[in-house]
């Protein structure tokens, strides 16, 4: 829950940020590969214990699609160079989110 909570304060500024500031650009793209990584995690949470993954649902339905267009959108809008970096970001902010979450379940 407490991930949770970080993530519903950063993620409004960050979106705008993002939107007021082109150089902040790439803070869209780690934002949609978040929401892309969050939706397969889920899934393949699912699909390999076979059991239901809390946040399935709405990583399925929401976050996958809308990320990827998302993703696919600035595919064709960014400047190259905010692309990689974007992507980068996301991935490092969602490694460290999995692995908040993972050691606060061990806790």
């Amino acid at each position: 829950m407490l991930v949770n909570v970080a993530g519903m304060v950063l993620l409004p500024a960050a979106v705008r940020r993002a939107t007021h500031d082109e150089r902040a650009g790439w803070m869209a793209i780690a934002i949609a590969t978040i929401a892309v990584l969050n939706g397969m995690v889920h899934l393949m949470g699912t699909l390999v214990t076979g059991r239901y993954s809390p946040g399935l649902i709405s990583g399925v339905v929401l976050y996958l699609p809308l990320g990827a267009l998302a993703l696919l959108r600035a595919a064709y809008q960014a400047d190259p160079g905010t692309m990689s970096p974007g992507i980068w970001a996301g991935v490092a902010v969602h490694l460290g989110v999995f692995a908040t979450a993972f050691l606060l379940s061990r806790a």
